[in-house]
């Protein structure tokens, strides 16, 4: 079948381009050979406080850092690709379909900062792809706390306490809870999110990462 003129141009103006490096590729491929040939898959994760089980669908390196970045500051790769790749993670462990899905928070003046919401946009392509409700103004993160790479071990659950707070407990109570992030480190936030949401009267509580930052 000849191509079209308007196919001509759009993949002209428009190129395929790799998901981890940007790397040109010839068809609607997610990743350049390069790439496909440092792909290692995590699955489900070590135990986390709080957490009835978690799941992430590749470590932290060079691929995955790459894909962030370019999501973050590139806009290059979509939340949605993103998605498909989390649910086949989440799926492939038969972990329940969960009642109502929540990002891991952004404190409201980083939100108006950067007039951006990774974490939101990256749970609502989840929520969208399994098919389940998104909870918006659920769960907030209610003050401000030191990046938590830059802290020890000890130091990184003090810099957490009483930083979330969920401000719906009615969305909440006697459900089925996924939490997702784009990183899980050590599960420190994502640990602190999933105990007040289980004060609040969560049923359980499941988180589901892109990335994981193995020790």
């Amino acid at each position: 079948m000849k191509t079209s003129v308007f196919e001509t141009c759009k993949d002209f103006l428009f190129p395929y381009t790799c998901m981890g490096c940007g790397a040109l590729v010839s068809q609607p491929e997610r990743f350049c050979e390069s790439c496909k040939k440092d792909l290692i898959y995590v699955g489900e994760l070590p135990p986390i406080a709080q957490i009835r089980a978690a799941a992430a669908v590749y470590p932290y390196d060079r691929v995955s850092a790459g894909i962030l970045r370019r999501k973050k500051e590139q806009g290059f790769v979509s939340e949605k690709a993103m998605a498909e790749d989390m649910e086949l993670a989440f799926h492939r462990f038969r972990f329940p379909l969960p009642d109502l899905i929540l990002p891991v928070p952004a404190h409201p003046f980083k939100t108006w900062w950067t007039q951006y919401d990774h974490g939101m946009l990256l749970a609502q392509a989840v929520a969208e792809q399994f098919n389940v409700p998104l909870g918006v103004g659920v769960l907030g993160k209610q003050r401000f706390t030191r990046p938590q790479h830059t802290l020890d071990r000890k130091k990184r659950s003090r810099n957490l306490v009483g930083a979330f707070a969920v401000h719906r407990p009615d969305q909440v109570r006697g459900k089925m809870i996924l939490l997702v992030d784009d990183v899980i480190t050590t599960g420190h936030t994502i640990s602190a999110c999933a105990a007040e949401l289980r004060h609040s009267g969560a049923r359980e509580v499941y988180a589901l990462s892109y990335a994981y930052t193995q020790k």
